[in-house]
């Protein structure tokens, strides 16, 4: 469990380890996956039902969305750091540091929760919260305690749950109860496909249609476990060769497409054909069908990745890798670029032209904007500080003219330096990190008001056309708008991580439950992540 090991055991996988940079080991592979789970959702809920993107995407009609790679890459990716540090700094620093992860989202959750919802309700989006003031008491208690979600953000609630249950279930994973996680895991899932809605985990959440703890959890635990045993799982695949895998799961995800592409046509003759749907379509039960989809599409990916490495990395790595090495960054930005798209797609909507093409430039603005809204986060404050730097030296230089120009005295000047460089400066890295995000933020909301004027700011009437524009998916939220736990720069001990994931779905319709295409386009309501 050493770094050696780790490093060896990652280059013996049947897909090696192609890019494995600095002390923390970590594999680029995860944060390219990730990047291109942001770039399905932004794709998928930016724009209207039709865009010449979304045959690389699914455009929200597939049977998984992003939402199971971010769940499942969290947990993964969790297993991983924090065996290691079990290692070198033992259980009880695993507990702490769950714990303290678990508190840090709890923040997360209120504060992106009720500046969302006040965003929302100020520019009038579709799911804005209208409610009279005696039960805005109720519902803010709701927010805090956690038993009230709300719109695109309850997937942070979900996060919270299993982060605060990851850090006893990794103490027994590291006692050798692996094999037991794994069926209390799969045992809570089976309960609730056997009665949805019968056991709710940790306790019933208001507005929660999407993300029930108790289905959920599976991805994540799973994940938990192949991710803490990730050096032994290593030396068995490593048998395997990598060909065998890219090509045999390449076979399993062509055909699920052709079985999407005829509408279950090879189910027309069978009796479990309603059941086959209520497998691969409704979200929030995550049933076994969904689950099969995703093991093909993540291991072929995965291996699609490995196998050409340097070709991807070369020509989408600039754009993905940002997106996916701070996942939780972009989905809390990404909710706010949401507000601007819904405003502009107001504009785009009386344009003439292919709705198709309209669409996706509105979704490449989308992902563009993001991105350098992430990029502006990592960068500017060092060139901020380098900025302040010189200013104050450049007031130091100054003295001698100030009783000319009349400027302050030279005991002032540290002084004058100091206000420039106060931003920069501020107490705690805490502050400091939420600085810049806040910061673009309100920049984003300007221009969302910009864009559509002072007469455009009236309630919207959430018709399908414009609910369909404004659909977001469910995604994952930084640590205080901190990098993620193995972004570049990270400690080696790796503390954070990401989900993620990280949404927007209503709970299923009668149209779902019926074998055509209905059930997969969300006419009238927030499509489906």
């Amino acid at each position: 469990m050493t770094q050696a090991m780790l490093a060896s055991a990652a280059n013996s996988s049947p897909f090696g380890q192609p890019s494995s940079t600095g002390a923390s080991q970590r594999d680029l592979r995860f944060d390219l996956l990730r990047g291109y789970a942001v770039f399905v959702m932004v794709v998928n809920h930016i724009g209207g039902e039709h865009s010449w993107l979304y045959p690389i995407t699914g455009g929200n009609q597939f049977y998984i969305s992003a939402a199971e790679a971010f769940v499942f890459i969290s947990g993964l990716v969790m297993g991983i750091v924090y065996a290691r540090i079990a290692v070198r700094q033992g259980l009880r620093a695993v507990l702490l540091k769950s714990l303290h992860r678990a508190r840090t989202l709890y923040l997360q959750t209120i504060g992106l929760t009720l500046l969302f919802a006040a965003a929302s309700t100020v520019f009038h989006m579709p799911w804005g919260i209208e409610m009279p003031p005696q039960n805005l008491g109720e519902w803010l208690w709701g927010v805090v305690t956690l038993r009230q979600a709300y719109y695109l953000t309850d997937v942070l609630l979900l996060y919270t749950f299993l982060v605060v249950a990851a850090g006893p279930l990794l103490v027994l994973m590291a006692r050798g109860f692996s094999p037991l996680v794994l069926l209390l895991s799969w045992g809570v899932w089976a309960v609730w496909q056997k009665n949805p809605g019968g056991l709710e985990l940790p306790w019933p959440v208001a507005s929660n249609t999407v993300f029930p703890a108790t289905a959920w959890q599976v991805l994540f635990i799973t994940g938990l476990v192949l991710g803490f045993h990730r050096v032994g799982l290593s030396r068995l695949l490593g048998r395997i060769p990598r060909w065998v895998i890219l090509v045999g799961c390449g076979l399993g995800v062509a055909w699920f497409i052709r079985l999407y592409r005829t509408d279950l046509a090879f189910f027309d003759a069978s009796p479990f054909r309603d059941l086959v749907i209520a497998q691969l379509y409704v979200k929030p039960n995550v049933g076994f069908g969904r689950l099969l989809v995703f093991a093909f599409i993540f291991s072929f990916a995965f291996a699609l990745v490995s196998v050409g490495w340097r070709l991807v990395l070369r020509g989408l790595g600039w754009l993905l890798l940002p997106l996916g090495q701070h996942s939780l960054l972009a989905y809390g930005l990404h909710l706010f670029v949401v507000i601007m798209a819904v405003r502009l797609h107001e504009v785009v909507d009386g344009w003439t032209g292919d709705p198709s093409v309209q669409n996706a430039v509105l979704q490449s603005v989308g992902i563009l904007t993001l991105w350098a809204l992430v990029m502006a986060r990592l960068h500017l404050p060092a060139y901020a500080q380098r900025w302040a730097s010189r200013a104050g030296d450049t007031l130091r230089r100054l003295p001698p003219l100030a009783p000319r120009l009349g400027w302050p005295t030279p005991a002032t000047l540290p002084l004058v330096a100091a206000f420039f460089a106060m931003p920069l400066g501020l107490p705690t890295q805490r502050v400091r990190t939420l600085a810049a995000p806040l910061g673009v933020i309100m920049v984003t909301l300007v221009v969302a008001a910009g864009i559509t004027g002072s007469d455009r700011l009236r309630p919207m009437t959430p018709t399908p056309s414009h609910i369909a524009g404004s659909s977001v998916m469910e995604a994952s939220f930084d640590d205080a708008f901190l990098d993620d736990f193995d972004a570049p720069g990270a400690t080696d001990a790796l503390q954070d991580m990401t989900v993620d994931t990280p949404g927007a779905q209503d709970s299923p319709t009668a149209d779902e439950q019926t074998p055509s295409r209905l059930h997969k386009r969300r006419v009238g309501g927030p499509r489906s992540c």
